[in-house]
């Protein structure tokens, strides 16, 4: 008997192994990468679940009412909730959305950090800034003033406080404009546009929205015109 030739794998057979595996692999990867976004998706839920918990601590113990818009180091929203989440800024950003860019984001990257009112932070998310109807352009002439929140206990449970976001904030109208481009939407300062910040294929065509009492849950970017943004928005779904 030839002690050679009893388990040896031949090169043939080396090789139908090894496409086999890459097989697999190429097969798999997909599956990995999608289980790997939910997942995330997920943790950027529990995030911003916990900012609103911020908004909804504040205005607690203020009587129901927030802190004014300010631009100032310390005084922006970023520097007035951070205690509330013991200044971890990691809570600030999604793990879809992590690489900051230094200005705007985008629906793979985070906005920021900058200095001054920004406290060079970087983060995913934006605020409704229709909860802040005192300070910085509160008495804009463009803005729909009907519209701010002057007192938390008169907001809806559907009044969303952070969403996935390109940049800080924003003040969304029902007669905003659905954007084409939802990889890198355009940033226009003015009203008809603010949604337009929201509007992100961030997961899966959606963005994760936390709302006034607390809970948040994902969002398709259509549906967001389905929520109650602000007193006199008027509900839909593009």
């Amino acid at each position: 008997m030839n002690r050679h030739s009893s388990c040896a794998f031949t090169l043939m057979e080396m090789l139908v192994v090894i496409s086999i595996i890459t097989l697999l692999i190429s097969i798999l990867q997909p599956s990995v990468q999608q289980a790997k976004r939910r997942a995330n998706a997920v943790k950027c839920s529990t995030q911003i679940g916990q900012m609103a918990w911020s908004v909804v601590s504040y205005a607690d113990e203020n009587n129901g009412k927030m802190f004014p818009m300010i631009h100032q180091p310390g005084k922006y929203w970023i520097g007035m909730l951070s205690r509330y989440w013991s200044k971890d800024d990691n809570l600030m950003v999604c793990p879809d959305a992590s690489i900051p860019t230094g200005g705007l984001g985008d629906a793979q990257r985070a906005w920021g950090p900058s200095g001054g009112w920004m406290d060079n932070k970087k983060g995913s998310y934006g605020m409704n800034l229709w909860l802040l109807p005192t300070g910085d352009f509160a008495n804009d002439g463009n803005m729909r003033q009907v519209g701010y929140i002057r007192q938390m206990d008169y907001a809806s449970s559907d009044t969303p406080v952070f969403g996935d976001s390109q940049w800080v904030g924003g003040w969304p109208d029902d007669q905003d404009v659905l954007p084409t481009n939802f990889q890198s939407p355009p940033n226009t300062h003015a009203m008809g546009h603010f949604m337009s910040r929201f509007c992100l294929d961030r997961h899966m065509m959606a963005v994760n929205v936390s709302f006034i009492d607390g809970s948040a849950r994902s969002v398709q970017i259509r549906e967001l015109w389905s929520l109650k943004w602000h007193r006199a928005f008027k509900t839909s779904v593009k």
